[in-house]
């Protein structure tokens, strides 16, 4: 199998060559990057790891249209190289894994993005048959109706969220989404993404308008639906309590595997000292982590455990109490905050004795 590098690119010296090399390190043999309009030394970095690599491949300018427009037409230009997969990368992204391990005979495979303690799943390796597309100005998805979609298991894609256009970001994607809006005033991923972009600029009582606009209409995504529900339940708990826990049970309730609204119910009961409302919610999570959007990873790990830990304790389940806290505290992969925590809160729990504090 043969393997294209297919990236769009603009001021991004400072970053560039750490994801080409992870590119190259899983096993891509040839490249196709598009630079919009780079001011610094972007295209020379480019140009000197793929020569020390010595991998062919090609630098194109283009100015920048939207996010769609370009990388559609990136695909396109890579196509031409002609080898059999196509792989999408950004400039603050890392590729990790073997690419030559991945399955064969599938259209395109989503690959696990991680950042931070968030992960997706998008599909960014493409057989290289046939015409391939992304649609919307910012946010944009590629069109894999009719097409055979798997999951690529041992691949990931870290994201460092350090790309050069970040301290634009919201602005650029507010005007974009405001346009894709005005063209087709009921596309719900465009609100759900408007929803997000007011989000994370602070504007809550706004993005909880978009959020609930996008919840209530059931075309669509039911995982961007579900995460527009849950969004907005969580702003709304930071306002009035009460509506909150209504709406977190609420997206609960709507998809089950998911895990995140339990755990803040578990979390504002235990600071409120409601310890058997604690308990109610955090027993009933699960800790399987599901393959959906926006997976707040972390509770799953071990979020679950620590609330379900002191919800139990607080309520005279010390056997449970002291079984999770002590599956906490020798777990490496749990932050070493929580370990010790954990380790503080067994002192409090005398061997052998089961049956309180």
């Amino acid at each position: 199998m043969t393997f294209t590098l297919c990236m769009i690119v603009k001021d991004e010296e400072p970053r560039i060559e750490r994801a080409l090399m992870s590119a190259v390190k899983a096993g891509v043999d040839s490249w196709c990057i598009v630079d919009t309009g780079s001011t610094d030394g972007t295209m020379d970095v480019v140009r000197r790891v793929m020569a020390e690599v010595e991998l062919v491949g090609e630098l194109h300018q283009r100015p920048f249209v939207d996010f769609g427009t370009n990388r559609t037409d990136l695909l396109q230009l890579a196509a031409r190289q002609e080898r059999d997969h196509l792989v999408l990368l950004d400039a603050d992204q890392e590729l990790v894994g073997d690419l030559l391990h991945v399955p064969e005979g599938l259209d395109a495979l989503r690959i696990k993005q991680i950042h931070g303690s968030l992960a997706w799943w998008n599909p960014l390796l493409l057989r290289n048959r046939g015409v391939w597309r992304f649609v919307g100005r910012t946010h944009e998805y590629l069109e894999v109706e009719g097409r055979a979609v798997g999951t690529a298991e041992g691949l990931s894609i870290i994201h460092h969220g350090d790309g050069a256009s970040r301290p634009e970001k919201h602005r650029r994607d507010l005007e974009l989404l405001r346009r894709d809006l005005a063209d087709d005033p009921d596309n719900v991923r465009v609100m759900f993404y408007l929803a997000q972009t007011l989000d994370e600029m602070g504007r809550g009582h706004e993005a909880i308008h978009w959020y609930d606009r996008r919840a209530k209409r059931h075309d669509g995504w039911d995982a961007e639906r579900w995460m527009a529900q849950y969004r907005a339940a969580l702003l709304a708990s930071r306002c009035d309590w009460a509506e909150g826990q209504r709406r977190l049970w609420e997206a609960w309730d709507a998809r089950p595997a998911r895990s995140e609204p339990l755990h803040h119910l578990a979390g504002r009961f235990l600071e409120r000292g409601e310890w058997n409302l604690a308990y109610l919610a955090a027993s009933q999570a699960t800790t399987v982590q599901p393959e959906d959007l926006f997976v707040e990873t972390w509770v799953y790990e071990y979020g679950i455990d620590v609330v379900r830990s002191l919800a139990a304790w607080r309520t005279g389940r010390v056997g449970e109490a002291k079984m999770v806290f002590e599956r906490l505290a020798q777990d490496p992969s749990v932050p070493q905050a929580e370990r010790d925590a954990a380790n503080r809160n067994l002192m409090f729990c005398p061997e052998g004795e089961d049956d309180g504090c």
